[in-house]
């Protein structure tokens, strides 16, 4: 194994410690996808470096300005720490998404029936 896989598994097991059977993981070459009940509520996780170890992931996420869940977008960070990653999926799990700081009402009344 290399720095890359130790990485990711070492993300796997903190996820699989954290959520259980809540989450289901699988790799996909020298990602980790973590799917959070539905199709489209997963998190996509690579290693950005190695030697930190900080990550690159890509989730469903909405901007400050989102109106209804028509405005949902796939959302690409890098340089995310552990914290972080659990974080997001945590959002992603209880909300299918990550939602704003100060939500529109249609957003929170539509992520509450996701749940």
């Amino acid at each position: 194994m290399d720095l890359k896989d130790d990485a990711l598994a070492l993300v796997a097991e903190e996820f699989s410690r954290r959520f259980g059977k809540a989450v289901q993981l699988r790799r996909e070459g020298t990602a980790l996808l973590v799917q959070c009940g539905k199709p489209d509520a997963s998190v996509c996780i690579s290693v950005d470096d190695p030697d930190r170890p900080s990550f690159a992931i890509s989730y469903p996420a909405f901007d400050s300005d989102a109106r209804s869940w028509r405005d949902l977008h796939q959302q690409n960070s890098t340089g995310v720490l552990l914290e972080g990653l659990l974080w997001i999926t945590d959002r992603v799990l209880r909300d299918g998404a990550v939602l704003p700081e100060f939500p529109n009402a249609s957003l929170r009344r539509r992520s509450n029936r996701h749940r």
